[in-house]
């Protein structure tokens, strides 16, 4: 049963406040799991928050080597190199973006894959990064200015950067419109906004419901519908320029480890095994490996179908700095 088709109730625990994307002061509430956190969704615009969310300190432990791979290598030796391939044609696509050669702020640069792409083509980079141990590996690549504080003590100046990327960032943010606010001042007049974030609103999600591999309990504190996401952006100073639900890196694999979940089994135990996060028994490996080659196919047709139809796995947005 899909997360939009669980009768959704109003907890009376949940604070009176107003939608972060759009400021309407209606919501419902769908229980998703047995420590009683739920989704706290906009009638409006379907924008949705984690309740209740996270303190500061407990959200950062999750940010630890488990979430970033040990030794700078997240995945096993065949999905990195598959995640190098897609990041090398991120960058060639966000510098056809650019059009020109400039200064680039990721928020959120991981161990900074993207950024090192970028600078091999030219761009001054730079990297904001919460988790001390990925920002120190990523700083390690020649070139990048990565900093651990969050935007706003930064103090970058007014106008500083020519392009901003938040590549699926937005959804762990404490206040994703002041960010984004920011985000606007620190760009030039025209300047890129390039994001990405999981699609709520997607077939995927509505099929598996509290399944969906992308309902990050643990780490999201917002999950964004369309109509919710280009709001926001509007309202911060950007114009959106395109929009787009279909991801060859995040679709097809949302929908089989959402269908994993489903069939039963540990939540996400296979993406588990491909972070290398734990091995095992072998029987339980190769039943993994056995189901998720039978799926493969079946996922990527389900991905593509979807994206078709404009509901894909991911909000991907190129946006421009509205300032005249």
């Amino acid at each position: 049963m899909g997360i939009h088709q669980i009768q959704a109730v109003q907890l009376s625990t949940m604070p009176v406040t107003v939608c972060i994307a759009c400021g309407a002061d209606q919501f419902g509430a769908t229980r998703l799991d047995e420590e009683n956190r739920s989704l706290r969704t906009c009638a409006s615009c379907g924008t949705s928050e984690t309740f209740p969310k996270l303190d500061p300190s407990t959200l950062e432990a999750q940010y630890s080597e488990a979430y970033y791979g040990p030794d700078n290598v997240k995945f096993v030796p065949a999905v990195e190199a598959l995640v190098a391939w897609i990041t090398r044609k991120r960058a060639a696509r966000v510098n056809a973006l650019m059009g020109r050669r400039g200064r680039i702020l990721e928020i959120g640069c991981g161990r900074g894959l993207l950024l090192h792409q970028l600078a091999q083509l030219g761009h001054e980079c730079h990297g904001i990064e919460r988790s001390v141990l990925a920002a120190r590996r990523a700083a390690q690549t020649e070139g990048l200015q990565v900093y651990t504080q969050p935007l706003e003590e930064c103090h970058f100046t007014e106008q500083h950067f020519d392009g901003v990327i938040l590549w699926h960032v937005l959804e762990h943010l404490d206040h994703p419109r002041a960010t984004l606010a920011l985000i606007s001042k620190v760009l030039k007049p025209g300047g890129l906004l390039y994001l990405e974030v999981p699609n709520l609103t997607s077939l995927q999600s509505c099929t598996t419901g509290k399944n969906w591999f992308h309902l990050d309990l643990e780490h999201h504190l917002y999950h964004f519908s369309l109509d919710g996401l280009q709001r926001l952006l509007v309202s911060s100073g950007f114009q959106v320029q395109k929009t787009t639900t279909l991801s060859l890196e995040q679709g097809p694999y949302g929908v089989l480890q959402s269908w994993l979940n489903v069939i039963g089994g540990e939540r996400g135990q296979f993406y588990r095994i491909l972070k290398r996060e734990f091995s095992p028994a072998l029987g339980v490996k190769l039943g993994q490996f056995a189901l998720a080659g039978a799926l493969a196919m079946p996922s990527l047709f389900f991905a593509l179908i979807e994206a078709a139809i404009g509901r894909g796995g991911v909000l991907r947005v190129v946006a421009r700095s509205g300032k005249n």
